[in-house]
């Protein structure tokens, strides 16, 4: 999820590494979907990982 939010992109150009993009994209949907994500977003987190953290949220549509 990271890597989409931080490279643009698309779900299937997911590194091989990362494990199958449809696993990755579901889990996306469902942490999206039950507020995982956006507990994520707010979570006080490190200086180190802020960044990532503001990609992510911006990422990720809230208003749904």
């Amino acid at each position: 999820m990271v890597h989409i939010a931080c490279t643009g992109q698309a779900w299937t150009r997911l590194p091989p590494a990362l494990g199958p993009f449809q696993a990755c994209r579901r889990r996306f949907l469902r942490w999206r979907d039950n507020g995982t994500l956006k507990r994520i977003c707010r979570a006080a987190l490190s200086e180190q990982d802020t960044g990532w953290q503001q990609q992510l949220a911006a990422y990720v549509d809230f208003s749904a």
